[in-house]
């Protein structure tokens, strides 16, 4: 998915626990977050990988990256991105 005009101050991204199935319901753990120019999840926790410099947006289901990531969307290069700005539900 592309996602155009992100705003941290206006928007959220939902996220289905059915596909994201290791968050549980509700905004997003800064433990599962991880936001750096070329991320890759580092510790056990981390599941959403964003790279501000491309705007990719990864999921790594075991966190480690023992499993490839997946590319879900990509937000737009520059674009600033929290951990509360994702909501599972």
């Amino acid at each position: 998915d592309i996602i155009i005009g992100f705003s941290s101050l206006d928007d959220i991204i939902f996220l289905d626990d059915a596909i994201f199935a290791s968050l549980s319901p509700g905004f997003v753990s800064s433990a599962y977050f991880r936001s750096a120019a070329g991320a890759v999840a580092a510790v056990g926790a981390e599941r959403i990988v964003h790279n501000p410099v491309t705007g990719d947006l990864h999921w790594d289901a075991d966190g480690l990256g023992g499993t490839a990531s997946v590319r879900f969307a990509n937000i737009g290069a520059g674009t600033a991105l929290f951990n509360y700005d994702f909501y599972v539900y």
